[in-house]
């Protein structure tokens, strides 16, 4: 029917009316199968959001027939889902709290009023112009308004595209919504004048320091050993760092990758070599490919550098028929077939005139060759093209750039699809002037330049796929042998450590879709979170790799307990990194007995460090790097008093300042500064407000008890 079809994977999608979709509770049950989310104290129940989302799938199958459903496809189907339940039932529940709503005046302006809507300017905008096409937005509201005028065989497809459109029309409102929410807290962060005195005072005050440090890289981790109070102490101090909105599991994983043996490599390419022959005697190598190729390809022209460096030199100055192989292309052993050769420029420089015979209905517009004729006559004539292209133009890019089919003229061979566009540019000499017959209306075609000719030559390929049969055998008996071996965590590291096995470390949360680098592995989240801390799984098979695993630890919502994080490889570095800190702040400690900052270098055996000169506003310390704890320290510190130890980021320091140099604020704060520090300030909210929101809500994502 012509009408624009929106495509909208990536954005939030439809509302739904849900009605007993969601169940009240107060609390959320984790031994509840049925139960996979959680908004503001309301569950969402497992059976209605997979059928909503099968729906969903169905929907978006019958709008796109040829689109390829894979994994990546529907997850971002199911996540652009949730994103739409957590709008429906935690954002625009503040909204309407708020007092918040867009009404059908503003919606309209949305479709091509004074303020458009961005996302609608950019559904109606041709990419090649960067024009919005006002033209295309109205046929379109039109197309969807008269149900009644739509013909008979032709109302089943309306009905979908109207319902995506619907679709759209929603996500609009919901975006001006949100717009009037964000811009409401937008404008609610002002900075005051003081504030905006002091920062520029802080940035402007300069001080210099020496300081003394012991790193914590100078004991080695190994030799620390940890107690149950070094163990406590860390965790009443940094236990607020773990806190979690979800549940998180830690596991270890072998993974065993599908590779061919050489037994495998040598069945298939025997399989290929079999070929040969007959690919090379073939007089239909289209038909030949189709019919034994893994990989179908139409032969095409391909320039030297686009072809592999396997054949490259063997092929492209070859006689034609000649076939160059075998060589591995990713998992296929591959023959190439040069057909034939050709001389073509490799880019152009071109302007066309298009008259449309069919206008935006379908209809056949009068006097269409006639106008063609005419201006053909004209340029024959000695009329410019450039200059009629931009007056008489039915394509508004063309129109728009004086004819020229790509901005600034020169467009590659590679680049026209259309065969007698292709032959009146590239198989013409420059100069030429022919008018042209094609489905959707005349074109007047003028060459104005082209680059010297190029070889290229025309390729075949005949692929057959490197068979992992054997391969997989071996995968699979070393897998066995690793999970006969790796019945605890223990064991795991220990094989992790021999170096024999590829042994993975990884965090889940209940929002994961899968483990890192491995495909198809959906279910193994459900077994993490289904299993008990310790537990081993079964050996899996999940794409080309077999996959062991085990829970290492298992933490739910909040702060966890100490003995759920007291194996992490964070939290024990960190409690590694206390206890030498405290180590060294009583070595440091008791070398300040000294006085100054050379008598505690002199007791702490370390050497005097300069700092230079920094502001308050520093990023950086000299020699050590990012660390607050010290800048913090010396931007407080009176001049000349030794101050420590001091507890950082990389190790404990006693420092003295030697100068410093007060900043003062500007007399005047203009308005531009203090619209400056509000914005700072209003994308710091922004960038926190959906964390914070959500974190309200107790949203809890637990889709995994589906992943099957």
């Amino acid at each position: 029917m012509g009408i624009l079809i929106i495509i909208f994977v990536g954005v939030a999608l439809l509302a739904f009316i849900l009605g007993d979709f969601l169940t009240s509770g107060a609390y959320f049950m984790e031994g509840d199968r049925n139960t996979v989310g959680s908004f503001d104290g309301e569950t969402v129940k497992a059976d209605r959001y997979s059928l909503e989302l099968d729906q969903l799938e169905r929907f978006y199958q019958s709008v796109n027939p040829e689109m390829e459903f894979t994994d990546d496809v529907r997850n971002s189907i199911a996540d652009q889902l949730w994103s739409e339940y957590q709008y429906k039932f935690i954002f625009a529940k503040r909204l309407k709290t708020l007092g918040l709503s867009v009404g059908k005046a503003e919606l309209d302006d949305a479709f091509g009023g004074k303020f458009i809507d961005p996302s609608v300017r950019q559904q109606f905008t041709d990419p090649a112009t960067g024009q919005f096409n006002v033209a295309a937005l109205e046929q379109t509201i039109n197309t969807f308004a008269d149900e009644s005028a739509v013909p008979e065989d032709q109302l089943e497809q309306w009905k979908l595209q109207r319902e995506q459109w619907r679709r759209f029309e929603q996500q609009v409102e919901q975006n001006r919504l949100l717009s009037k929410y964000t811009t409401m807290i937008q404008k609610g962060m002002q900075v005051t004048t003081r504030e905006i005195q002091a920062q520029f005072a802080d940035d402007a005050t300069n001080f210099s320091f020496r300081f003394v440090g012991k790193n914590y890289f100078e004991t080695p981790d190994s030799t620390v050993q940890l107690t149950d109070e070094d163990y406590k102490k860390t965790y009443d101090e940094q236990k607020y760092r773990f806190k979690s909105g979800e549940a998180i599991r830690t596991v270890k994983f072998g993974l065993f990758r599908i590779m061919p043996s050489k037994k495998d490599s040598a069945e298939s390419l025997k399989a290929l070599n079999e070929l040969r022959e007959q690919f090379a005697a073939s007089k239909s190598d289209t038909a030949f490919i189709n019919e034994h190729s893994d990989v179908r390809n139409d032969p095409s022209y391909v320039k030297r550098d686009k072809i592999s460096r396997s054949i490259d030199s063997v092929i492209f100055n070859a006689a034609n028929g000649t076939v160059a192989g075998p060589y591995v292309d990713a998992n296929h052993f591959t023959f190439a077939k040069k057909m034939r050769e050709r001389l073509m420029p490799d880019s152009a420089k071109a302007r066309m005139i298009f008259i449309a015979n069919k206008d935006a209905e379908g209809k056949d517009v009068p006097n269409a060759r006639a106008t063609a004729d005419s201006l053909m006559n004209l340029v024959k004539g000695g009329a410019p093209v450039k200059a009629i292209a931009a007056i008489q133009n039915d394509d508004p890019a063309l129109k728009q750039d004086s004819g020229f089919i790509q901005p600034g003229g020169w467009i590659s061979w590679e680049l026209i699809a259309t065969a007698p566009i292709f032959d009146s540019i590239f198989a013409q000499p420059a100069g030429t002037l022919r008018m042209l017959t094609l489905p959707t209306g005349y074109a007047i075609v003028n060459v104005e330049a082209k680059t010297a000719p190029q070889k290229q030559v025309m390729l075949a390929y005949l692929s057959k796929e490197i068979r992992t049969d054997d391969g997989q055998a071996l995968a699979f008996a070393e897998a066995n042998t690793f999970l006969g071996a790796a019945q605890t965590a223990e064991d795991f590291e220990k094989l992790q450590k021999s170096g024999k096995y590829l042994v993975r470390d990884e965090q889940l949360r209940e929002s994961s879709t899968g483990l890192s680098g491995v495909e198809n592995s959906r279910k193994m989240i459900n077994w993490a979170f289904t299993s008990e801390k310790g537990k081993v799984s079964e050996l899996e098979l999940l794409g080309d790799k077999y996959v062991v695993m085990i829970i290492t630890s298992a933490r739910e919502p909040g702060i966890p307990k100490l003995d759920d994080i007291r194996d992490d490889a964070t939290f024990k570095a960190l409690a590694i990194r206390d206890k030498k800190a405290a180590q060294f702040s009583e070595q440091l400690k008791a070398a300040m007995a000294g006085g100054n900052i050379d008598a505690v270098a002199t007791a702490a055996k370390s050497p005097v460090n300069q700092s230079g000169s920094v502001s308050m506003n520093a990023y950086n310390v000299p020699g050590v790097g990012n660390d607050p704890a010290l800048l913090g320290a010396a931007a407080g510190a009176a001049q000349g008093k030794l101050v420590g130890p001091v507890k950082g980021r990389g190790g404990v320091y006693v420092l003295v300042v030697d100068s410093k140099t007060n900043g003062t604020p500007p007399p005047v704060i203009e308005p531009s500064m203090k619209a400056q520090f509000s914005s700072m300030a209003s994308q710091r909210a922004m960038n926190d407000l959906q964390r914070v929101i959500l974190e309200d809500a107790k949203a809890r994502d637990m889709r995994y008890k589906l992943y099957q």
